[in-house]
């Protein structure tokens, strides 16, 4: 798992489901908390979710298809 290797990691665009049957966009972000010379006991994973905005997303596809 790279977040445990690298310190942090994103998971990407991804679809989450709405409990209405609809969808939103998402990302989320990973980080390692704690003291790197501790136990790996003592260290935490925290995530952060991001909904990504349809006006982002149509920016981000539009960059990536003309670059």
């Amino acid at each position: 798992m790279s977040v445990l290797s690298k310190g942090q990691a994103s998971t990407g665009l991804y679809r989450f489901l709405t409990k209405h049957g609809g969808y939103v966009w998402m990302e989320t972000s990973a980080a390692l908390t704690g003291d790197d010379n501790s136990d790996r006991r003592d260290r935490c994973v925290v995530c952060v979710n991001y909904v990504v905005r349809f006006a982002d997303l149509v920016s981000l596809v539009y960059k990536q298809l003309h670059c």
